[in-house]
């Protein structure tokens, strides 16, 4: 298939909330629709200064003191960092200048100094952002419930940040979700598990079109990880909000597709299976940095390939490539039924 693409260079560092968008058919009772409108309200706070973006996005810029996370009681005493206190290589990019521009941000200064722009939240949102946490992580995933993953995985070390260079498609999706991403992980049950994931995700379902929309989630269950695109600092997670990212021991680079169980399942990245051309390849400048901050990439033994339905999705690993790539891997496939 061919795509149109740009790169989307992500890294998390030790030291993401994003809006989610949904159309569903489930009718709310009224109890519900009460719940979700207080939730609107305290959500939502008094803007400075509203941007109708030309996507369809209200964007609102808020009081960087007053902004929603401060909320939670966990951050009732949290003071702001602004910049990020370690030092890191700059990462190596491909030449975007003819790839499809970024849908991610706002004009400079859009919004005015001492604010922080938040897409305005809507009930839709609240309804999907449940579906999202639910379907990016390998342990997520299920053929029972219709999900497959493909993953690069690294365990049972502690590591302090993780770096990609993700080759953004635009795959066709008409059902279910399908995403390309990196993530950090910690615990191995549900009352101990945390994670932090980011990347890209196509999503009729929850973004209401058929386009690739940059995510960020974590866990709601110690210390700072900070998120960048394109080596601009985004923001950080806090730490009082990550109760056990303080040393994690699985990290990884991949993609999860997700559709309706005994359905149809939909493409994976580009929706081509891998074919060992190092243009094709999904994620570069694969990197990682170990718990002394020694940035480093996978070799083996010391990684695991995650494959639960080599059918319908597949994952090559072809280690260094030359400069400008790096160490490299392809993944994808066509989706489809997918039988185990």
């Amino acid at each position: 298939m061919d795509f149109e693409k740009v790169i989307l260079v992500v890294t998390l560092c030790l030291l993401l909330a994003s809006s989610y968008r949904a159309s569903g058919t489930r009718i709310l009772s009224d109890l519900e629709d009460l719940a979700l409108e207080s939730q609107l309200k305290s959500i939502n706070k008094l803007p400075i200064k509203s941007i109708q973006t030309e996507f369809g996005h209200i964007v609102d810029c808020i009081d960087i003191n007053k902004q929603p996370s401060f909320d939670h009681p966990l951050l009732k005493d949290h003071k702001i960092q602004r910049i990020p206190n370690f030092l890191r290589e700059k990462p190596k990019t491909r030449d975007l200048s003819k790839a499809r521009p970024s849908m991610i941000g706002l004009a400079k200064g859009a919004c005015p100094s001492g604010t922080v722009p938040i897409c305005r939240t809507t009930k839709e949102d609240l309804l999907a952002s449940k579906l999202l946490l639910n379907n990016i992580h390998p342990q997520a995933t299920s053929s029972l419930n219709g999900s497959y993953s493909a993953f690069l995985q690294m365990e049972d070390k502690y590591y302090t940040g993780i770096e990609a260079n993700i080759t953004v498609y635009n795959p066709q999706v008409k059902e279910g979700q399908t995403y390309a991403q990196v993530y950090v992980q910690n615990g191995v049950n549900e009352d101990y598990f945390n994670l932090i994931a980011t990347g890209w995700m196509v999503g009729p379902a929850i973004y209401n079109d058929g386009g690739s929309h940059f995510f960020a989630v974590y866990t709601d269950l110690n210390y700072n990880w900070w998120l960048s695109f394109r080596n601009k600092v985004v923001g950080y997670y806090p730490a009082e909000l990550l109760f056990n990212l303080n040393k994690p021991q699985g990290i990884g680079w991949g993609g999860v597709a997700v559709g309706p169980p005994n359905g149809y399942i939909p493409p994976m990245e580009s929706g081509s299976f891998p074919d060992g051309n190092p243009l094709h390849s999904s994620f570069t400048n694969i990197k990682y940095r170990n718990q002394l901050n020694t940035t480093l990439v996978p070799q083996s033994p010391h990684y695991q390939l995650i494959i639960d339905n080599p059918k319908c999705y597949d994952l090559k690993y072809d280690g260094y490539k030359n400069e400008e790539l790096g160490f490299t891997f392809q993944i994808g496939g066509p989706g489809g039924p997918c039988p185990d």
